[in-house]
């Protein structure tokens, strides 16, 4: 159970960078007063300004390395139960 949790953070984690990344390149050039962001199909900003698309991506971006970051070491922590010392 906990392998399946890990992996799923893991993804996630993924995503989310992912995001960042998308929005570290579309920066501030954008039409109109600003951009809605969407993730996984949910809206996260209806209107976000141009002046936040940095912070925003850089949140993404940190959340999803912390996340990958996190599975990575629980991974590599988690151990079997027969390697187990009793």
């Amino acid at each position: 159970m906990k392998a399946v949790l890990l992996i799923f953070l893991t993804i996630l984690g993924l995503a989310l960078s992912c995001k960042g990344i998308e929005l570290m390149h579309l920066g501030t050039d954008v039409d109109g007063d600003g951009i809605g962001i969407q993730f996984l199909g949910f809206e996260m900003a209806d209107s976000l300004s141009e002046q936040n698309i940095p912070k925003a991506a850089a949140a993404f971006l940190a959340a999803g390395v912390l996340l990958v970051l996190y599975g990575i070491i629980s991974a590599l922590c988690l151990k079997r139960p027969s390697e187990r010392k009793k």
